[in-house]
């Protein structure tokens, strides 16, 4: 409901409102949304759309979240956007990357990175493979605050995001090689674990699902040890 990378201007103080009304009765410690389109002319999308990457679509999505950062009750991180091939529109020709940055240098928010929206974005980039390492430095990996995984699967060469809990080798690898470049990072979730009548991770899930626990389990123990040689 934030429809923080609309290109139009909108009405936030019901919205607002609302938000600071569940924050304050469930204690919420913060606030994720994608830096989306999610409406227009105040009609939901099927999909949110990536925001449009032009200078005046930055402006507006800099005026956005930093209105929203100022009028929320809790801190407020910005999820990199999704960008779903054949799915949705890509307008504009700034580098996702650098104006995601833009974004949260500019008002003050925190990032969320979803490990599968980066690497769609790198697949429609043409970043495949080992290029899938290209121009991570420009996102901004310092102010992140939390990282997604969700399921997603390559099909017919195109990335999608499918979110039926099964992780791709090429989410591990990245999230591998992003962790020690986050150093404020509180969390990683996966985001849709796929349980069957027993409660148990579903068998297509449980071997990569598995690796995901134990990296995040390495670099808790390596922050743990950090935050204590520093104390």
């Amino acid at each position: 409901m934030l429809n923080t990378g609309s290109p139009e201007e909108y009405e936030k103080e019901a919205v607002a409102e609302f938000t600071n009304a569940l924050i304050e009765r469930y204690g919420f410690r913060w606030v994720i949304e994608d830096l989306g389109i999610w409406s227009l002319g105040g009609r939901s999308l099927p999909y949110p759309m990536p925001p449009v990457l032009t200078t005046e679509g930055l402006r507006r999505c800099v005026g956005h979240v930093g209105e929203w950062v100022r009028r929320l009750d809790a801190p407020l991180s910005v999820e990199f956007p999704g960008f779903t091939e054949g799915g949705s529109f890509l307008v504009g020709t700034l580098d996702a990357f650098a104006f995601f940055d833009t974004v949260i240098r500019e008002t003050g928010a925190l990032a969320t990175l979803d490990v599968g929206h980066v690497l769609a974005y790198q697949w429609l980039r043409g970043r495949t493979g080992k290029r899938m390492f290209e121009g991570l430095e420009a996102l901004p990996l310092d102010r992140c605050h939390e990282v997604h995984l969700s399921g997603c699967q390559i099909v017919d060469g195109r990335f999608r995001d499918l979110h039926h809990g099964v992780l791709l080798d090429e989410q591990l690898a990245l999230l591998e090689h992003l962790l020690p470049m986050m150093p404020r990072l509180t969390g990683v979730t996966y985001e849709d674990p796929n349980f069957d009548a027993a409660g148990r991770l579903v068998p297509k899930s449980r071997p990569n699902a598995e690796r995901l626990f134990s990296i995040v389990r390495a670099w808790k123990e390596e922050a743990d040890a950090g935050a204590r040689r520093v104390g």
